[in-house]
């Protein structure tokens, strides 16, 4: 009875292994994740614009065509 041999893959290769782990030694030193958050609460805070308005002192503009609020009126003949 013989034991089957197992399959034999490639040889990996070893300088992009050796870079792979490199980087990933930078990244974990230099806290990669953390700049690239900060980076992007840095620049929504120096492009930040206000999403509402203060209604009473600025109204929105409506454009030409609008025509009120739409609604139910009920039956024709006065019954709910």
């Amino acid at each position: 009875m013989s034991t089957p041999t197992p399959a034999v893959s490639p040889p990996a290769n070893r300088q992009a292994r050796s870079s792979s782990r490199f980087v990933g030694w930078l990244k974990t030193i230099t806290f990669y994740e953390i700049a690239v958050g900060m980076k992007a609460t840095l620049m929504h805070l120096l492009r930040y614009r206000p999403i509402t308005i203060q209604y009473p002192h600025e109204k929105k503009a409506l454009p030409d065509n609008y025509r009120g609020m739409l609604g139910s009126r009920g039956c024709d003949h006065g019954k709910d």
